[in-house]
């Protein structure tokens, strides 16, 4: 199997229910810095597949350009054109498309430390303060506690924003 059919194999999978039981596996007595670390390795495990189909085709369209295809045709190396015309032509849209994956990120460590799957209570989090507005009685008594929804929402707009900004900064057209 390629590595194409691979990245389509985890994708073909719903990330909600995988992030929920990858990150159970975890023992709920672990220190929070372990808990951290896998959530985090967690979402990279399972976030890493859409940039990838990203890449190849960007690095197939780049290939098909004149003068990668000119410097196929004088007998360049491979790893020559990668690093001479590939990457340097790909590393923008790589950035951007870092950055505006940036609110997805936000977004999902804030529901999963809402279900209590991201951060251990020694740490703090965005979701683990809205993990404590479950009651109505706690929203009545302490409505501040609900301005982590308006941080999430800055973060995510400001994140992409960024990209945006990035974006028509590096391609203007």
């Amino acid at each position: 199997m390629g590595t194409g059919r691979f990245v389509e194999f985890v994708l073909a999978f719903p990330q909600l229910p995988l992030y929920l039981a990858l990150t159970s596996l975890i023992p709920v007595t672990a220190p929070s810095n372990v808990f951290l670390t896998f959530v985090i390795f967690v979402m990279a495990v399972l976030g890493w597949t859409q940039l990838s189909r990203e890449v190849f085709s960007k690095t197939l369209s780049l290939a098909r350009i004149e003068y990668v295809r000119a410097t196929i045709a004088v007998g360049a190396t491979d790893s020559r054109i990668i690093a001479r015309h590939i990457l340097p032509n790909m590393l923008s849209h790589i950035i951007v498309s870092i950055i505006l994956a940036m609110p997805i990120v936000v977004l999902l460590e804030s529901f999963l430390g809402f279900l209590g799957f991201a951060v251990k209570p020694l740490l703090i989090s965005w979701g683990l303060m809205l993990q404590d507005t479950g009651t109505f009685s706690v929203i009545d008594s302490y409505p501040w506690i609900l301005s982590s929804v308006i941080f999430v929402l800055i973060a995510m707009f400001a994140f992409n924003a960024l990209g945006d900004g990035l974006r028509d900064a590096i391609d203007p057209y």
